[in-house]
């Protein structure tokens, strides 16, 4: 299940993309993208248990800005999903500090991404 909004933190605000995982998807790894499209968005995840605690918070700096193999420009990482829990919530969302920065792109890197006119997914599983 995927749910897109804009979220509004005790500290700060942002757009949300959640998903719920059921217990037998628990224990296996996540690949995270974040595609460069006319904007980017740099992901962070908070990990909740089925009673809505913070399980574990991963930091858009595990995230890190790359070249796929296919020449796709992204922020994107892998992280695992804690074992011992019948379901959890993954909110992915971007932080204040990040989303006020700057990616420096190549100027052809930007416009081989933009010409495909598509609008990017937030937050996108692979």
């Amino acid at each position: 299940m995927k749910i897109a909004r804009f979220f509004s933190f005790n500290s700060e605000k942002s757009y949300v993309a959640a998903y719920s995982v059921e217990g037998k998807q628990v224990g296996r790894s996540v690949k995270l993208g974040s595609p460069l499209d006319f904007s980017v968005f740099i992901p962070s995840v908070m990990i909740l248990d089925e009673n809505f605690n913070v399980v574990n918070v991963i930091k858009s700096s595990h995230f890190p800005y790359s070249e796929d193999s296919f020449g796709a420009n992204l922020y994107k990482g892998t992280f695992s999903l804690p074992d011992g829990y019948t379901k959890l919530y993954l909110l992915i969302y971007t932080t204040a500090k990040d989303a006020s920065g700057s990616t420096v792109i190549d100027n052809e890197l930007l416009q081989n991404s933009m010409r495909y006119d598509r609008v990017a997914d937030v937050g996108k599983f692979f």
